[in-house]
């Protein structure tokens, strides 16, 4: 079965439906670079936990969470834990007295991945020897990965020390402003009556469909733009008030 593969260029992945097993890392779930196998050293607990642990631990939800006592169970169980389920929207995380954005979804795994591999350079040099990533029961695994080795792979790793700079590394890209999108606007005195335009807006992480660039991700949004990656174009800039009015949630 075809899945996505994440292979790395310039500053980051881009995506394939298939693609060469030369160089290729295949995640299993059984595997050593499945999150239940990946640890880090929490230093509050002095103790090493897997990554699944970890993220099921620090979720908050809209009716309950931190769970930290999922920190002492099984991988397996921690995350089949029923309170995951019935406990209303994932908020945040909150890990080491920090909270963390639940959007983009797979912000807080990437940088979960990152401290474990900065703590274990074996596993970091051996991740940095492939190109191609796939893991065929949860995408996220392999794009992180992927990311990791392309900022080693484009020497910008050294330069990250914080969530903050790692999520600036991902998602502070050069971009174009496409000027084409701004609305027409109409003549200053007429009297003909327009149907008001709905507008909604869109959070961080979110997938919006373009009318002419298609599928989107929301990297960026400040009060009068909106940073997309394009699946096609790649990154775009793009008025908020023409992406609120034009462009529909996925």
């Amino acid at each position: 079965m075809n899945h996505t593969i994440y292979r790395i260029n310039e500053k980051r992945p881009y995506f394939s439906p298939d693609g060469t097993k030369e160089s290729r890392l295949d995640i299993r779930a059984d595997g050593p670079y499945s999150l239940d196998m990946l640890g880090i050293c929490v230093p509050s607990l002095k103790k090493e936990f897997s990554i699944t642990n970890i993220m099921a631990a620090a979720a908050v939800y809209e009716k309950g969470g931190p769970y930290v006592d999922l920190y002492g169970t099984a991988p397996e169980k921690a995350r089949e834990d029923e309170r995951l389920k019935t406990s209303g929207a994932l908020l945040s995380y909150q890990f080491e007295k920090q909270t963390y954005p639940s959007q983009p979804d797979d912000l807080f795994l990437i940088w979960l991945v990152f401290l474990a591999l900065q703590e274990n350079r074996m596993l970091s040099q051996k991740v940095c020897g492939y190109e191609n990533f796939s893991c065929a029961f949860d995408e996220r695994i392999a794009k992180a990965y992927c990311l990791y080795a392309s900022l080693c792979v484009n020497g910008l790793i050294r330069k990250i020390h914080t969530f903050s700079e790692l999520e600036a590394a991902l998602y502070t890209v050069p971009v174009s402003v496409s000027v084409e999108q701004r609305p027409e606007d109409g003549p200053a005195s007429s009297l003909s009556l327009r149907k008001p335009v709905r507008k909604r807006s869109f959070a961080i992480g979110e997938w919006i469909m373009h009318p002419k660039l298609g599928k989107g991700e929301i990297m960026k949004k400040d009060a009068k733009t909106y940073t997309v990656f394009f699946k096609v174009s790649g990154p775009k800039v793009l008025l908020r008030q023409f992406v609120e009015a034009q462009c529909r949630p996925l």
